[in-house]
């Protein structure tokens, strides 16, 4: 056989200078099943096969191997292609082996950060875990008092929805009773708490008033002080309940020597009164005043400390001006107020009066 091999070399087949390494391959094996009787006879080592069976057994592996050559090409372009899409699968499983080993390496990492620092991550969960609860029951609160506010917003929406139609149905009777209650409270609010009469705010507000009417009317507005003598001494000789009772009968007896809605009468302070007389002159309020002493003798208060008579007595200063928008209702009050000094300077139970700025005038 190795003979035959060797005298294959030497023939001129158009095998050797194939390039198709399938069909060379399928030739020699055609060669060797033709050759293979010869391996069971006895060969020499030196003596070559004869040519004649070379040529022979050549041509019948060409006449075997050419059909299957012709068909083989065909086959091989199938392989060259189904190789190629081999390759190209295996590049496609190459790649997703190296993402997926990178991937695993990618997985190990997180597993061995995980392992070193699990417990620090336990305590941050936890940690996250307790405030989402705490916010979770501040919310809790939170809504429950919302609830509890709506609630109280909406019973007393019903209350002033109830006090709204009451007063639509009661309107009139309400404002009436309101309009009551505030000259009621108005009234208190100027009428002093003993004796019952106006008080000094009252006082101050009246005579304002008049002083501008005056003013613009041009009409005379005088002022009467009055004082009770030797009160101090009576306070100390029957008590301060007989006083008390002293300076209720006295301005009850000085508010009823006036008649006109615009004449005022006032407790101005202590154990002093005043009165308040717009368009009226100097002889007219001296009148006024002549009619309060009288008032007060009437009385017959008794009062034993006084070294001018044994009852009560008044010293008392008139003063009259003419407003102008260039004087103060306070000049009225001090020229009064002197005239007052003067009547107890001169013995008490008198009356002084004077048109200013003359001279005053003793009665």
């Amino acid at each position: 056989m190795v003979r035959a091999i060797e005298g294959l070399s030497t023939v001129k087949l158009w095998v050797v200078y194939s390039s198709n390494r399938l069909f060379l391959l399928q030739f020699l094996r055609a060669c060797f099943r033709k050759l293979q009787p010869l391996s069971h006879q006895p060969c020499d080592p030196e003596t070559p096969p004869p040519a004649s069976l070379i040529s022979t057994t050549v041509y019948r592996a060409e006449a075997e191997c050419s059909p299957v050559a012709e068909h083989s090409e065909a086959e091989i372009d199938h392989d060259d292609s189904r190789e190629e899409k081999l390759v190209a699968e295996l590049d496609a499983l190459r790649q997703e082996v190296q993402r997926l080993q990178q991937a695993n390496r990618d997985l190990y990492l997180s597993l061995a950060t995980t392992a070193e620092h699990g417990d620090l991550i336990e305590a941050q969960l936890q940690q996250t875990n307790e405030q989402l609860q705490a916010e979770v029951e501040e919310r809790k609160r939170a809504q429950a008092t919302l609830k509890a506010l709506i609630k109280a917003i909406s019973k007393r929406k019903d209350d002033l929805e109830i006090v709204v139609q009451t007063i639509m149905e009661h309107g009139d009777v309400m404002d009436t009773q309101w309009s009551l209650k505030l000259t009621e409270i108005n009234k208190i609010a100027s009428l002093d708490a003993l004796t019952e009469i106006a008080n000094r705010r009252r006082f101050d507000e009246h005579l304002e008033y008049q002083w501008k009417q005056m003013t613009r009317e041009r009409s005379p507005l005088a002022l009467i002080l009055c004082d009770i003598d030797r009160f101090k001494q009576f306070n100390d000789a029957y008590g301060h309940l007989a006083g008390d009772d002293c300076l209720q009968r006295v301005a009850s007896a000085l508010n009823h020597c006036v008649n006109r809605p615009s004449d005022l009468v006032a407790r101005f302070g202590g154990e002093e009164f005043a009165a308040v007389l717009p368009q009226t002159d100097l002889e007219g309020a001296i009148r006024v005043a002549e009619r309060m002493q009288r008032a007060i003798a009437r009385l017959q208060i008794d009062h034993p400390q006084s070294l001018v008579s044994p009852f009560v007595t008044l010293s008392i200063g008139v003063a009259c001006v003419m407003p102008a928008s260039d004087l103060s209702s306070e000049e009225l009050i001090h020229l009064a107020d002197q005239h007052l000094y003067l009547a107890k300077q001169q013995g008490r139970n008198q009356i002084i009066a004077a048109l200013a700025p003359s001279y005053p005038t003793v009665l």
